[in-house]
Parts: C-alpha cells; sequence; structure tokens
C-alpha cells in the first residue's frame, strides 16, 4: 500500500503480517510454557508440522533438529525472519541447533547447515558467523547462498547485542514426544 500510496491498503498489509508472525509464533514456535500445547511437546521448541488438529516435531522428509528447526527459519530474509525468531526464542534453540551441528554420527548434511546456522544467529551471531563463513556455496539448497546467509547473520548482529543466553540445557529433538496429541 504504501508504494502507491494507499493507507487502507497499507494498514491492511501490516495486519496481514501481523496477524500471521502471531500465529507462527503460537502455534509453530513455542514456548515450553505454551498454553496451546503440553508441556512435554513444547520444548520440542518448534512444530515441524500443524495441521487441523495435529502437530508434530517432525517434517515429512525426516526429524532430525536441523530439518525441523531449520523449515521454521525459512526462507531466510531480514525484516521476517528477525520478526518470527526473537533473542530468548533463539536462546532456547542455541543447544539444540549447536548440538546437531557438532553431531558426528550422521552429520547435518551440508544443505541444511546453513539454515541451522540462521537460526543461531539471533542468539550468537559471532559463532553463527565462523560457521557460515566455512561453509561451502556449491552445497547451499536451492534458494539458499552464501552470500544471503552471510547477509542475514551480519544484520542479526547489527540489530543489536545478542541476548545473555546463559546456561540452557540442549536436548535432542528426535527425543522428544513428537505428537502434540500422544
Amino acid at each position: 500500500g504504501e508504494a502507491i500510496h494507499d493507507a487502507s491498503l497499507a494498514a491492511w498489509g501490516r495486519l496481514c503480517l501481523a496477524t500471521e508472525v502471531r500465529g507462527a509464533q503460537t502455534y509453530w514456535r513455542m514456548d515450553p510454557s505454551s498454553d496451546v500445547y503440553d508441556p512435554a511437546f513444547a520444548v520440542n521448541r518448534v512444530a515441524g508440522g500443524v495441521a487441523g488438529g495435529a502437530a508434530v516435531a517432525t517434517t515429512w522428509f525426516g526429524s532430525n533438529p536441523e530439518y525441523v528447526h531449520g523449515i521454521n527459519c525459512l526462507p531466510v530474509l531480514t525484516g521476517l525472519t528477525d520478526l518470527l525468531i526473537d533473542g530468548e526464542d533463539a536462546c532456547a534453540e542455541a543447544p539444540i541447533l549447536t548440538q546437531a551441528l557438532a553431531r558426528k554420527h550422521k552429520p547435518v548434511e551440508p544443505a541444511w547447515r546453513g539454515f541451522a546456522v540462521a537460526s543461531l544467529a539471533a542468539a550468537s551471531p559471532d559463532e553463527a558467523w565462523a560457521e557460515a563463513v566455512e561453509l561451502d556455496e556449491a552445497k547451499f539448497d536451492d534458494g539458499a547462498s552464501k552470500a544471503n546467509l552471510l547477509h542475514w547473520v551480519a544484520a542479526s548482529k547489527a540489530m543489536g547485542p545478542a541476548p545473555a543466553c546463559g546456561d540452557v540445557e540442549a536436548s535432542n529433538a528426535t527425543e522428544l514426544p513428537w505428537n502434540a496429541s500422544d
């Protein structure tokens, strides 16, 4: 609306964006004290799929933490991803993603490392930058690039100081309840 100087359309667009962000933060990204999901499920921090009356911490292509958390930060865009992933949320995800990135048995596939690093950026931009610069541009997923990831990590750092995450207990989403209805 702003591009065509239509205040009513601009207001409508802001309302639609706010509604989408609130819905994503409520039903896809969750705090363990969520009043929507059982605490045993909410410790997953994100849902990989939500449909009808079901929420699961898996995706149609796998249940590795990098898939479930990575799919929730797509697309990685300054001005959108930062609306979904705040510092507190990023701190809660950081141990899960750090553990996944360090995994020696069945290591994170190169195409998914960038998405895991993108999710880490809000909590630890310096750690995310160090990881990002080491990634091989040729192994990024279609539609993603090293330049975009580096831009996102740099923008995350520029948006302000990273939160003091302290010690957050790591958990592995593949060992937690994956179905909210269980």
